[in-house]
């Protein structure tokens, strides 16, 4: 039996990157931490919080897309996920207008870029409910899910400790 927490007013953000995506854009300097949304509710400040971006794809698009990890990543063909940056979210500037306006989010504080070592997702207990449940779309709140997998990514990105609520 599953039990339902609700944990209110913290924001545990998930933004996905499709390296295969025709429109992936890495004119962003995929070292700093930060990423690109259309989605304002994230310009409003009780919406922001600490954000974790994954990036997803085939190896070879690790490889295309020069992530210097590449090498590191296991051999296979299906879809390879890793936690690639986390930062806690400072700056929201908007661009664009009407229908083409998007919002850059970035931040500094406690900000790291796992690019030494892949932390590769795959593998976790319950990651492909979770995937389902969240990474189809765009950038999410993640506060309240219920597979576990943010508790895990609490800990791989050692801020388990600033929520104790887990």
């Amino acid at each position: 039996m599953s039990t339902t927490r609700k944990i209110n007013n913290i924001k545990i953000l998930l933004q996905v990157w499709n390296l295969e995506n025709d429109d992936w854009d890495n004119t962003l300097d995929i070292y700093k931490c930060g990423f690109s949304t259309s989605k304002a509710w994230i310009d409003d400040e009780k919406n922001q919080g600490l954000a974790f971006c994954i990036v997803k794809g085939k190896r070879e698009f690790y490889g295309f897309n020069k992530f210097s990890n590449y090498e590191q990543l296991p051999k296979t063909n299906k879809t390879i996920h890793i936690l690639w940056q986390k930062f806690y979210v400072q700056n929201v500037t908007n661009y664009g207008s009407g229908n083409y306006k998007y919002y850059y989010v970035s931040g500094e504080k406690r900000a790291t870029v796992f690019k030494e070592k892949p932390i590769v997702l795959d593998t976790i207990t319950n990651f492909a409910t979770f995937e389902r449940r969240y990474m189809r779309t765009g950038m999410t709140n993640i506060a309240n899910d219920e597979t576990g997998v943010t508790k895990e990514l609490l800990t791989l990105s050692d801020e388990l400790k600033f929520y104790p609520g887990f």
